[in-house]
């Protein structure tokens, strides 16, 4: 049964054993289901929807599906401010990681202005370097 299936799923997500990819529900059917599976599982949650206006629609529905209960972000290109969603969004991942971001493949895609707070927190890893724990910034 599908209610089963979606429990296994929940199961699955909680343990950190997967990673799914869901498909063929209304945009309101994922809302819910995101908001279902938000309140069964903590962490960081990136949901990602081809175009802006899903992602902001995607965030519209999942603020009355959980009612603000938790930090929320929307990353479109289309919402610019002073700051940036990408300042706040980092700015929150700092201080917790258990929050939900909406975000277009074009917001994604867009450069991010550098952030002299965040630089210092930065390293880069390479593919088959060699680094030492006590050179990360943690």
């Amino acid at each position: 049964m599908l209610i089963d299936r979606l429990r296994n799923c929940f199961n699955d997500i909680k343990k950190g054993n997967a990673s799914y990819w869901i498909y063929g529900l209304t945009p309101e059917g994922k809302s819910y289901l995101v908001s279902l599976l938000r309140e069964e599982v903590e962490g960081f949650f990136l949901f990602i929807t081809p175009q802006d206006a899903q992602a902001e629609n995607l965030y519209g529905d999942l603020s009355t599906f959980l009612c603000q209960k938790e930090e929320m972000f929307l990353l479109s290109s289309r919402r610019k401010g002073p700051e940036g969603a990408h300042l706040r969004i980092l700015h929150q991942l700092r201080k917790e990681n258990n929050i939900l971001i909406v975000a277009s493949l074009t917001a994604i895609y867009q450069k991010v202005p550098s952030f002299p707070a965040f630089n210092k927190d930065i390293f880069c890893l390479r593919k088959g370097a060699r680094t030492s724990r006590d050179t990360l910034p943690i």
